[in-house]
């Protein structure tokens, strides 16, 4: 008996084929989400990483001038050099107190940026010139937006100083962002200054609270719609003075990005923009990166108390905090 030989068959049927793609697409819809947070939790171990930098930056600065740097004067003042005092050609920029840009700027020498700090920038007392359009690696969060510049060509910035500002402890909705260390009553570690040279000179032994129980760096709060910059509290960039770009408040809950025009987010977080522009927060779920006095770096979670957060932002008003669960 002959048998007979069966024909290889060319290629799939269209039902097989159906039955591939939707078995990969099955497949892909369950490792997603795993990836996704795989990836965001990688990102957050970068900010971590970034602000563990900023930390030793902080305190390296700390050891060469045996104090803290200041937030600088306003956000409209530039970088002040010793010519601007003299009279004299522009050739250094001028350290605490007389240097009117804030913290960011001060720390670059410690941070592989002494080249940008440097550079002597054009038109610097209304603007911070080249050096304000010049991105720093180490002070974006990767979860966020990349290195770059806002539409207006301003270097833009993730994180900012902690600043407690003033709650009424006894109505928890009255907030007054604008105090926020007027007044030489400073009670963060990072101090304003004024035109004239004035500041507070905030040491360790100011911080008598502890350095690890006081933050001095955190993620601030943006809008996820407006990332690219030129919002009103992120438009002037790390490269400023006393700003919400790059100093804010302890007495604002902190809270993961969200847009405010989305309705979905409304039964959430409310239509307190306002306050909420001069706090914290972050693009990542659960919680935010917190760089504390001592230079540890930690995850402090958006359900945190309130009034925690703000004694935390707070380096003497004595309360004892509790800081093992972060």
């Amino acid at each position: 008996m002959r048998l007979r030989r069966s024909r290889m068959r060319d290629g799939f049927t269209l039902i097989e084929l159906l039955v591939v793609i939707a078995i990969i697409a099955l497949l892909m819809a369950l490792l997603l989400p795993a990836v996704q947070k795989v990836r965001e939790a990688a990102n957050k171990m970068r900010c971590g990483s970034n602000m563990k930098n900023i930390g030793y930056a902080l305190h390296n600065f700390y050891n060469d001038y045996n104090r803290f740097p200041t937030g600088g004067t306003d956000w409209w003042y530039g970088i002040y050099y010793d010519g601007d005092r003299t009279g004299q050609p522009r050739r250094a920029p001028l350290t605490p107190p007389w240097q009117t840009v804030g913290w960011m700027y001060q720390i670059l020498p410690y941070i592989e940026a002494d080249a940008v700090w440097k550079q002597v920038s054009d038109d610097a007392w209304n603007s911070a010139g080249i050096t304000s359009r010049t991105p720093i690696n180490l002070y974006f969060c990767p979860s966020r937006r990349p290195p770059g510049v806002s539409p207006d060509g301003r270097a833009m910035n993730d994180y900012a100083a902690t600043v407690p500002a003033w709650k009424d402890i006894n109505d928890p909705g009255r907030i007054d962002p604008f105090w926020w260390g007027g007044g030489f009553d400073h009670r963060g570690v990072i101090s304003r200054t004024e035109p004239i040279g004035r500041d507070i000179k905030i040491t360790f032994a100011a911080i008598y609270d502890g350095s690890s129980n006081t933050s001095l760096v955190a993620e601030k709060w943006l809008r996820p719609d407006r990332y690219l910059g030129n919002d009103w509290m992120d438009d002037q960039g790390w490269c400023c003075g006393w700003d919400p770009d790059v100093v804010r408040v302890g007495a604002i809950k902190p809270k993961q990005d969200f847009n405010w025009d989305d309705p979905r987010d409304r039964p959430r977080y409310g239509h307190d923009e306002w306050n909420q522009g001069f706090g914290f927060g972050s693009p990542h779920p659960a919680g935010m990166n917190v760089l504390f006095g001592d230079g540890s770096v930690r995850s402090v979670p958006y359900n945190i108390d309130q009034f925690i957060w703000w004694y935390i932002t707070d380096r003497l008003d004595g309360q004892a905090i509790n800081l093992s669960t972060f």
